[in-house]
């Protein structure tokens, strides 16, 4: 899959096509990396994205020099449910 957006990436001829070919492959990167069902996939929002520089991971209690991208999902757990996250 990331060598078929590289190539539409490549293939593109306008910068709308460009965001668009981008889009689909960041969903493709968020669903098999956060392991998420399609309709947590598809419900996030930019919003509920929070990007953190690997030069802030301290704050957060990450090792040194590591970045993160984390996604605010429903309050639905995967495994049960009944419980919330």
């Amino acid at each position: 899959m990331n060598d078929h957006f590289k190539q539409l990436y490549r293939d593109a001829t306008t910068n709308r096509q460009r965001r668009e070919i981008c889009r689909a492959a960041l969903v493709n990167i968020l669903a098999w990396l956060g392991w998420l069902r399609a309709g947590e996939t598809f419900s996030l929002r930019w919003e509920d994205i929070t990007m953190t520089e690997p030069r802030d991971s301290p704050t957060l209690g990450l090792p040194a020099h590591t970045g993160t991208a984390r996604l605010r999902l429903s309050e639905q757990t995967k495994s049960d449910r009944t419980q919330t996250a």
